[in-house]
């Protein structure tokens, strides 16, 4: 949270995922998403290289850290 607080408080956009099944739902909704912030150890079944993953097979254009 002190992360999106952060990249807020600089100008940016942010949205927030309490897992990876629900950034998977923000990021296929908006292609206007350009960068994926994310911790590797998440709730649920996937993990942030599940994420990772995903990103780079769907949505490739966004960087991924």
């Amino acid at each position: 949270m002190a992360a999106a607080e952060h990249l807020r408080v600089a100008g940016y956009s942010v949205l927030e995922a309490t897992d990876a099944a629900e950034a998977v739902r923000l990021i296929a909704a908006d292609r206007s998403i350009e960068l994926v912030f994310s911790d590797v150890h998440m709730p649920g079944e996937m993990d942030g290289n599940g994420l990772r993953s995903w990103i780079l097979k769907e949505r490739p254009y966004i960087r991924c850290c």
